[in-house]
């Protein structure tokens, strides 16, 4: 394994695209070789969430380094063979084996430089700016003082693993949505803010008009991007607040209801005649087909297809 690198300042930024580069690290990244995410998306208020496959291993060697960034990143390995790295975080030397599971925290503010081998492996990055960690902190209850993250290279947690398996099974079916990426980082960050101490967490529920107004807002947009933030408002709760409270209530996350009341829609207008399965599921708000046919089979037991066949 050779040496972490003194500098890079030859070393060529990549030429992401205008939607890439709205994660503000890459345009403050260069790379001894073209690196490209396979799937990106910036969403309001503050996070980001990118995927990272790599290729089949070979002999290069792969160097990178980052000027200190506006946020904080969270490095993730969803897949992993282990190859080694070596480098320095905010000025600390490290060395690691990367294993499945594992997570880099990146605290705004810190400057990132490591080499390694290429090797076929897949990462998840998440970019939260301070401000919505912040906010995110207050709706919870912590105190400030867990918003200031430590620099970590080796972070590993059962509560951090249940998380990264539930992201691997929802890009098994396409992109995540709204509601889903709002809710898995606010419990990722929660974790992280939570990883050195046991800090309490705050009860509470749902008054069932709230509760209703909720259902409603979700019937009225089947269609659209459902989000965390959009279904909190209409209860006139943190996002945090309802998340729980919602659970504890229904029995289900926000993105499952949502999940099922658009497999639900989809039964009814596959029913009803008339339009192709594809139509269908654009209008009930999946991405496309392969996630209209995966989240129906979940919820159903049986594809649109097979649904439609048996008559219902």
């Amino acid at each position: 394994m050779p040496e972490a690198p003194p500098a890079l300042s030859a070393a060529p930024r990549c030429g992401w695209t205008a939607e890439e580069a709205a994660l503000p690290i890459y345009r403050a990244t260069r790379w001894s070789s073209p690196v490209q995410p396979a799937n990106m998306r910036r969403f309001a208020g503050g996070f980001g969430l990118l995927v990272h496959e790599a290729g089949a291993p070979t002999d290069e060697v792969l160097e990178c380094i980052s000027d200190p960034g506006q946020e904080h990143v969270l490095f993730f390995a969803l897949e992993s063979a282990g190859q080694r790295f070596a480098g320095r975080v905010a000025g600390a030397a490290f060395e690691t084996a990367v294993q499945r599971d594992q997570g880099l925290v990146l605290p705004a503010g810190s400057d990132i430089v490591w080499r390694s081998l290429r090797g076929r492996d897949r990462t998840l990055h998440l970019h939260v700016s301070p401000g919505w960690l912040a906010t995110l902190a207050a709706e919870s209850g912590l105190p400030d003082r867990a918003t200031v993250l430590v620099p970590s290279t080796d972070l590993r947690n059962p509560g951090l693993s249940a998380l990264l398996a539930t992201m691997r099974r929802q890009l098994e079916t396409g992109p995540p949505g709204a509601a889903f990426s709002q809710h898995w980082a606010m419990l990722v960050a929660l974790l992280v803010m939570r990883h050195s101490s046991a800090l309490p967490s705050r009860g509470g529920g749902i008054a069932p008009q709230r509760l209703a107004a909720v259902r409603d807002h979700v019937e009225a947009n089947l269609a659209e991007d459902v989000g965390l933030d959009d279904m909190a408002a209409v209860a006139g709760l943190s996002r945090f607040h309802f998340a729980r409270a919602f659970r504890r209530a229904t029995g289900m996350t926000p993105h499952a209801f949502v999940t099922a009341r658009r497999v639900e829609r989809a039964k009814q207008l596959i029913d009803r005649g008339g339009m192709g399965l594809a139509e269908i599921g654009l209008a009930c708000g999946f991405g496309g087909q392969s996630h209209f046919t995966t989240a129906f089979r979940q919820v159903a037991g049986v594809t649109p297809g097979q649904w439609r066949a048996r008559g219902g």
